[in-house]
């Protein structure tokens, strides 16, 4: 997949990439009819695993070779740098998790339920990053090319688009967190989780940063600075300890969150520091401006109708979701610059602006 991504072939990588859950879904369901029990599911992955690998090695157009002992170095060099970035985002995502449990095995503030509340609020807040990682992934081989030839207008005007459908996104996410929350986690989960219907507003406001946050990592990474990534990153651990300890003894499960996503700022803005001092960022504030007053009207369109409206079913949720999709995207796109941003998204038209900037 990687490989395929550094051909500049990212766009390949979907359909591949979706071998992997379909094979776990047919086989996995396959197996537990045969009476496989548990293992059904496990050896359903291990086969979409092997599809994958195999379509992806087909689909690969470059050749095995020995590797000279300057690539090593290289790729240690680099390796060093994003392991910290790599391991560090993983203790970073689940120490509030860790911290949690060891108030809730004394009985203090917290309690097992209230772990399982916080989770499925964190995942929930996940959905709205994913363009955000997907745009990133795709960008950082064409961002690493531009960078080793010394295009730096090419390198700075694509950051600065990438960090558009982030704010996009993430903005009426948090918008429509406001209003749904307690909706949200008591139909897609039981009542009792609505106690953290508080985490899941901070965690959507959260990922507003943090989408950007992500941009600003793949790009140091891409840049050939993945130690100054790897700093950001251990920065914001321990202050993310530290907060989470003092926050979570005062507020319980949302001083976790306000502890977590305090952290993450921190990181952004440490990475945009070091970002600027490479390139120029010109962020899309006039699209947030816009993306933020058409949030806010997605929020009283939806705030109304729920109203008048009980939420009592996945399929109501889903309902008043889409008013609210539909009610956003109507106002967003009055702007003419959402417009033609979105326009080059087509599939067409992003064919032909990559052929271009190929020739």
């Amino acid at each position: 997949i990687f490989i395929l991504r550094g051909e500049l072939r990212a766009g390949e990588t979907a359909v591949i990439k979706s071998l992997e859950p379909i094979a776990w879904l047919v086989f996995g369901y396959y197996f537990i009819l045969q009476g496989y029990g548990l293992y059904g599911p496990v050896y359903g992955y291990i086969i979409g695993l092997l599809l994958t690998t195999l379509v992806g090695w087909w689909k690969v157009s470059v050749s095995v070779k020995k590797p000279s002992m300057n690539h090593i170095r290289s790729i240690f060099d680099y390796s060093k740098y994003n392991v910290i970035s790599q391991v560090g985002g993983h203790v970073y995502s689940w120490m509030d998790v860790a911290l949690l449990s060891a108030f809730a095995s004394t009985g203090i503030l917290i309690t097992r339920s209230d772990i399982g509340a916080y989770e499925n609020a964190w995942r929930v807040a996940l959905l709205v990053t994913v363009a955000s990682r997907s745009i990133s992934q795709a960008l950082f081989p064409q961002l690493s090319r531009w960078d080793a030839n010394k295009i730096t207008h090419k390198l700075e005007s694509a950051i600065s688009t990438s960090l558009l459908p982030a704010v996009l996104l993430t903005v009426p996410g948090f918008a429509g967190a406001l209003v749904l929350s307690n909706d949200i986690l008591r139909i897609l989960f039981t009542p009792e989780f609505t106690v953290a219907s508080s985490v899941l507003i901070i965690f959507m406001g959260g990922k507003i940063v943090e989408s950007i946050q992500i941009v600003f990592i793949n790009s140091l990474q891409a840049m050939d600075r993945p130690d100054l990534a790897a700093y950001a990153t251990a920065v914001a651990i321990p202050v993310n300890l530290i907060l989470n300890v003092l926050l979570v003894w005062m507020f319980g499960v949302t001083g976790a969150a306000i502890a977590t996503v305090a952290a993450s700022t921190i990181s952004t803005i440490i990475t945009s520091h070091y970002l600027r001092k490479f390139i120029s960022i010109d962020f899309p504030s006039r699209e947030m401006a816009w993306s933020i007053i058409s949030s806010i009207f997605m929020g009283v369109l939806v705030y109304t109708a729920g109203s008048f409206y009980a939420v009592s079913s996945v399929m109501d949720l889903f309902f008043i979701v889409a008013f609210g999709v539909m009610a956003y995207s109507i106002c967003v796109l009055i702007s003419p610059s959402v417009r033609e941003f979105v326009k080059e998204m087509i599939p067409s038209q992003m064919y032909k602006k990559v052929n271009s900037i190929r020739t």
